[in-house]
């Protein structure tokens, strides 16, 4: 899901936040480490717009993917300002979009972000953003099922613990077109927590046309 990350970051950021003449004086991993800070507490800047707060965490969440297991753990102190950014009612679907992205990037295949975003009570929001009437976006409950299932995989959920009616939001958002993503993730969810049997893993049109080729 992410190799897109990597080649935007080399192409279009890596240039910009490490100039040769800064890395020739401070190790382009604390530099790394500088640029998550400062982005972090760019997040966090009350008096700053919403639109340079939601680009802060874009950023935030690009640094620390690209940055590794270390990189995503200097970005853990930020979770909780990035998540309270998703209850702010100005937010418009593109900005709710870019961090639902920026934590995904802070949260992929790291055990200690992925709870820190559970005890800021992501799991419990995120479950709301998937149900059919929330005001947000198709592509704004992919991406909340997709984090969920970046989430769930390293968190116990039970049936129990699911939010009433997730069930039926996920069977929603299975039936949604998932052309351009590696799985459906909300049938893959589903699975996870039994509410389906287990199925075989089946790619989405679009994947399937290029490994044909």
């Amino acid at each position: 899901m992410f190799p897109w990350l990597t080649s935007f970051y080399n192409n279009h950021i890596k240039w910009r936040l490490f100039p040769q003449t800064e890395e020739t004086f401070v190790g382009a991993a604390d530099l790394h480490r500088t640029k998550i800070d400062r982005a972090g507490q760019a997040v966090m800047d009350a008096d700053a717009s919403l639109c340079a707060r939601v680009n802060a965490v874009n950023c935030l969440g690009i640094l620390a993917y690209t940055g590794g297991y270390n990189g995503a753990s200097v970005a853990a102190k930020f979770i909780p300002a990035v998540v309270h950014l998703l209850h702010i009612r100005e937010l418009t679907d593109d900005q709710a979009i870019a961090v639902v992205q920026g934590l995904t990037g802070m949260c992929y295949c790291h055990l200690r972000n992925q709870r820190a975003a559970h005890d800021a009570g992501l799991t419990d929001l995120l479950q709301v953003w998937i149900t059919p009437a929330y005001p947000v976006s198709t592509k704004a409950k992919l991406w909340s099922c997709y984090l969920l299932s970046v989430l769930s995989y390293n968190i116990s959920m039970s049936q129990n613990q699911a939010a009433h009616g997730f069930r039926e939001s996920l069977e929603t958002l299975e039936a949604e077109d998932w052309v351009g993503w590696p799985k459906n993730y909300a049938r893959e969810m589903l699975c996870l927590l039994g509410f389906w049997p287990p199925q075989p893993v089946t790619p989405c049109p679009a994947t399937a046309s290029k490994l044909d080729k």
